[in-house]
């Protein structure tokens, strides 16, 4: 799992963001979180996570010093910065110390997702660089270059949930054995490939349902051709019909 640090100065939006990171599926753990710039430092230094996700305006030190001085620190480490202002003076200086992305408030799943997604991706190709191990000796599950593989499949399958990929056309694109793939995965991410691919899929239906679309429509977009068989994955992991989540969803205040 890939350390995550979400700094902002507001507790709700901070306790927000761990649940939308939860949500995503993705193979990331919130390592350290923090209200203001000088605390934020100091649980950079403790944790040193991979992904730093900061707010813009922050008491202490502004999220964008903040980058300026962790990346002295991390310079590995790969940044995003969120904000409930459109300051184009801020992302022009975002732009300049190489943040992945800025997002703006209020932050959703489906702008979360592909900004982590983008941050993993980096991390994936620095890590690929790394020297592989020489010809005949085994790849050890925990090695950069295993690990970056995965994160490259798990952006492929957040591109392609929709279409019917198996654990053999992952295999291929990586060029891994599938039984090697499937402990690999397994063991860097938590869970197995079907088991993520269905997460993924279910957190998109839910997104679509919530909009009001037809269940049947909702089951081809995210992959599952037979409807019917859509609605009994869907309440065995949400312990409610597609219909029965769609009519909660629109009845929230």
């Amino acid at each position: 799992m890939l350390k995550l640090a979400i700094f902002d100065d507001e507790p709700m939006i901070l306790q927000g963001m761990g649940i939308l990171v939860q949500r995503s599926g993705l193979p990331l753990q919130v390592a350290c979180t923090a209200l203001n710039g000088l605390r934020a430092l100091e649980m950079l230094k403790e944790h040193r996570p991979e992904i730093i996700l900061s707010d813009v305006r922050m008491p202490g030190v502004d999220g964008l010093t903040l980058i300026e001085q962790a990346a002295a620190i991390l310079p590995d480490s790969v940044y995003l910065i969120m904000s409930g202002y459109r300051d184009f003076d801020f992302v022009k200086r975002a732009l300049a110390l190489r943040v992945v992305d800025y997002l703006e408030k209020p932050v959703t799943l489906e702008t979360l997702i592909p900004a982590l997604q983008r941050a993993m991706e980096l991390l994936g190709e620095q890590h690929s660089r790394v020297p592989q191990p020489p010809a005949g000796e085994s790849a050890n599950p925990e090695a950069p270059a295993d690990r970056a593989d995965i994160r490259k499949l798990i952006s492929h399958i957040h591109q392609h949930y929709s279409e019917d990929i198996s654990l053999g056309d992952l295999a291929d694109i990586a060029g891994m054995n599938p039984a090697y793939l499937s402990n690999l995965f397994k063991e860097t991410v938590g869970m197995s490939y079907v088991k993520y691919l269905t997460g993924v899929r279910l957190e998109q239906a839910k997104v679509l349902l919530a909009r009001g679309e037809r269940t049947s429509a909702v089951a081809k977009t995210v992959g599952y051709a037979d409807d019917k068989y859509f609605r009994q994955v869907f309440k065995k992991h949400e312990g409610i019909t597609p219909s029965e989540y769609r009519q909660k969803a629109q009845h929230r205040p």
